[in-house]
Parts: C-alpha cells; sequence; structure tokens
C-alpha cells in the first residue's frame, strides 16, 4: 500500500474531443480510465479519487458497473465550467488528507512510471520527459537540478523537456497549493490552470523533476492525439491481458 493516493482529474469539457469525457476514451480497445486503474493496483494503490464534472453521470455510471480491485471514490467538481482545472486539485486537496499523486486523465503511460513517483521525496514532484518539446507543450525550465518555472511559453531551447501530466503533492506543497489557488479565486484568476499554481510555488519549494524515458507516454487531448497513442499503447501494452478482462461487460 502506498501513502500516496491518486487522483485523476476528469472533470473537463473536452471540447477538441467533441465533449467526450476523454477517461472514457478507447485506445486499442480499452477505456483510458482502466489503463490508469490496472497500473494503480499493479503498484499496492488501493484507492483512487476521480475528480468529475462534464458529463459527471456518465463516468460514474461506467465506473459503477465495473468490479475494480480499487476503491474509487467520486469527488464532483461543481464549478467545472467556471473555472479551469486548478479548481479541480483544489477539490481533491480538500478532500484528501493525505499527500497526492496526481493524474491527467487523456494520457497514457507505462505502469513502471508510478515507482520513481512514489520514491520522489521532494514536496513537489513533476514527471518530466527530457528532451527539446514542441512549442504548445506544457514545458519545465530547471536550475541545480530543481524546477524554476512551467509553461508553454517557455521557449524549447530553455526548457528541461515537457510535463507529462503525473506529479506528487506531499506536506508542505499541499498546503500551499490550497493557499494560492484560493488566493487567486479570491483575485478572479479563472481561467489558471494547475501548472500555473504549480509555476508559482517554484519560487518557494523545492520543485523536483522525475525524468521518464522518451515514448513511455502518450496526451490524447484531440483526435489528431489518437494514432500516437494507439501506437505507444500497441507498444507498451503488448503481450499484457487487456484490462477489461475482469471488468463486468465493457
Amino acid at each position: 500500500m502506498s501513502d500516496l493516493v491518486p487522483v485523476v482529474l476528469a472533470a473537463g469539457t473536452a471540447s477538441r474531443l467533441g465533449g467526450r469525457p476523454k477517461c472514457l476514451l478507447r485506445v486499442n480497445g480499452t477505456r483510458v480510465l482502466d489503463r490508469c486503474v490496472d497500473a494503480l493496483t499493479e503498484e499496492g494503490f488501493d484507492r483512487l479519487l476521480l475528480v468529475t464534472g462534464h458529463r459527471s453521470d456518465d463516468v460514474v455510471r461506467y465506473v459503477s458497473h465495473r468490479r475494480y480491485d480499487i476503491r474509487i471514490e467520486i469527488v464532483y467538481n461543481p464549478l467545472f465550467r467556471e473555472l479551469n482545472n486548478f479548481h479541480s486539485v483544489t477539490v481533491a486537496l480538500e478532500t484528501a488528507d493525505e499527500d497526492v499523486l496526481i493524474f491527467n486523465c487523456d494520457i497514457i503511460f507505462a505502469p513502471d512510471l508510478l515507482r520513481p513517483a512514489k520514491a520522489e521525496t521532494a514536496s513537489l514532484g513533476l514527471l518530466v520527459e527530457p528532451g527539446r518539446p514542441d512549442a504548445e507543450a506544457m514545458k519545465v525550465a530547471v536550475s541545480g537540478g530543481s524546477i524554476t518555472r512551467l509553461g508553454k511559453d517557455i521557449t524549447p531551447d530553455l526548457a528541461l523537456g515537457e510535463f507529462i501530466g503525473i506529479s506528487t503533492l506531499r506536506g508542505a506543497a499541499r498546503a500551499r497549493y490550497l493557499t494560492l489557488a484560493r488566493q487567486a479565486l479570491a483575485d478572479g484568476e479563472t481561467t489558471l490552470y494547475y501548472e500555473d499554481i504549480y509555476s508559482r510555488m517554484c519560487d518557494e519549494l523545492d520543485v523536483r523533476p522525475i525524468l521518464v524515458a522518451p515514448g513511455s507516454w502518450a496526451e490524447i487531448d484531440a483526435p489528431a492525439d489518437l494514432p500516437a497513442a494507439r501506437a505507444v499503447a500497441a507498444r507498451m501494452f503488448a503481450g499484457r491481458p487487456p484490462a477489461v478482462a475482469y471488468r463486468a461487460g465493457s
């Protein structure tokens, strides 16, 4: 059992995918959420917080008809339309007293990426693929081994690499995130991403990159991302039983 509680952020409207909940997308026949749950189960996690918002009923219905070997708790974000995803992290942190392992709901990843994430002891740890990312990627800049900033506006030549959408918040980082997010909301900053809050935390806390191998993950943000995600999933899960094999239907 891990001391971290996994959190999947699945409240967004998925406008570039026609409004379909990203976590319920099928990649090579298996839902993205099911792949995530299987990876977490393999690594000994027994509880998952699933933050919903857009089409929450569809997500809850899907989960309720599955037999998972992990307890899934639904955390509803009632402000998913009004506020960007920084608030989904706030809702999760207000629900869980423990340190958390946060996932974007639209990523396919190799299960062994969870091991270095669990082992990271920094207040805030971010999984990063090193290399020269494209202009639209969520990039990270580093100095002396610590992350100094996150942002899509970081030029590729100054970036260590791309943040892949998996992070750990422990102790002081949990508390500081809540303080900064609540202050942003009070100041009327409604369009922030949680990475914007992370970037503000870099001035105060030790924020560490957790490096991952190229090709060990894929993001599905738009239909054009699906072919690459299918290729990554085929390579990573070749020979493994399908994640839906022990579910009550598909």
